[in-house]
C-alpha cells in the first residue's frame, strides 16, 4: 500500500473512531455514517458528463453580464475554458499579448507538459 493510500485509510479510521466516541459520549446516531466505505471514491466511475449540450452552453454563457468589464472578463474566461479546452492555470496566465487577433491564434505558455503551444 502506498503512503498516500495508507494516509487516507488512517484518516478514515480516525474519523470512524471519533464518530464512535460521539455515539458513546453524546448518544450521537451514526448508523449511516459508519456504513461508509473504507476506501476513497473512484472518480473515474463518477457520472460526470463529458461535454455540455448546446442549450447548457447557451445557459452558461447567458449568465455573464457583458454590460460591465468584470462580466466581459468572466465570459472570456468561460469561453477559453469551454471552447479552447484550456486548463484554469493556462487561462490565468493568458495576456493580451498571447493573442494574435489577425491570425486568430492564441499562444499558450507553460502548459502541463511545460512547452508552449
Amino acid at each position: 500500500m502506498s503512503n498516500a493510500a495508507a494516509s487516507k485509510k488512517t484518516i478514515i479510521v480516525r474519523i470512524r473512531n471519533y464518530i464512535r466516541f460521539l455515539e458513546f459520549a453524546d448518544g450521537f446516531q451514526s448508523e449511516e455514517i459508519l456504513k461508509l466505505p473504507m476506501t476513497s471514491p473512484v472518480w473515474k466511475r463518477a457520472g460526470i458528463p463529458k461535454y455540455l449540450t448546446y442549450s447548457e452552453s447557451d445557459r452558461l454563457f447567458s449568465t455573464y453580464n457583458q454590460a460591465n468589464s468584470v462580466g466581459i472578463r468572466d465570459y472570456a474566461i468561460a469561453r477559453c475554458l469551454k471552447d479552447l479546452g484550456l486548463r484554469c492555470s493556462e487561462v490565468a496566465r493568458l495576456s493580451l499579448n498571447d493573442i494574435d487577433w489577425i491570425q486568430g491564434i492564441v499562444t499558450i505558455k507553460k502548459t502541463q507538459s511545460h512547452s508552449s503551444v
